[in-house]
């Protein structure tokens, strides 16, 4: 229950970082030090998490040998999508580019789990699966071609809420 939990919170995440990195790059002009800046404090927050779990920092340099070239890949995608983030922020707005790449991240989990990718375990492509996919399809094509023209509830925006005056 606690892991779903984390799990669950964790969603939060990506539509905040992409509005923080976003105004990170507009204070440093450019999306690339936005993303290097914001992987640097990450990485310091990794190393304090592993000095204080006494987790050890170093590992067998032959692991670059022994192991598949696409596990060397996780950095590279992680800073791509930190950087088009930033980037398409400020043009699509928050509800967007949070939506789309989630929606991407549920097909891509489906193609990775009926081919068992990246040595994922293999689960087959159901019908249910099938369904509930094109629903969220649905709901992301509901939301991002529809959802500025269609309002139901306006709520005044009072700044204070977040804390700013």
């Amino acid at each position: 229950m606690v892991f779903s939990f984390l799990t669950i919170l964790i969603g939060t995440t990506p539509a905040m970082q992409a509005a923080v990195n976003s105004r990170l790059g507009h204070y440093t002009k450019t999306p690339f030090l936005a993303s290097a800046i914001s992987f640097c404090l990450g990485s310091l927050f990794l190393l304090i998490a592993l000095y204080l779990t006494g987790d050890h920092i170093g590992f067998d340099l032959s692991v670059f040998q022994s192991r598949p070239w696409w596990l060397w890949t996780a950095g590279i995608t992680g800073a791509f999508s930190l950087t088009v983030n930033v980037l398409v922020f400020p043009k699509l707005g928050s509800i967007q580019t949070a939506l789309l790449p989630i929606v991407d991240q549920i097909i891509m989990g489906l193609t990775i789990d009926q081919f068992g990718l990246f040595n994922a375990p293999v689960s087959q492509i159901k019908l249910i699966k099938v369904v509930g996919v094109l629903f969220v399809i649905a709901g992301m094509l509901l939301t991002v071609l529809f959802g500025s023209k269609i309002s139901v509830l306006k709520f005044p925006l009072n700044p204070n809420m977040l804390g700013s005056s």
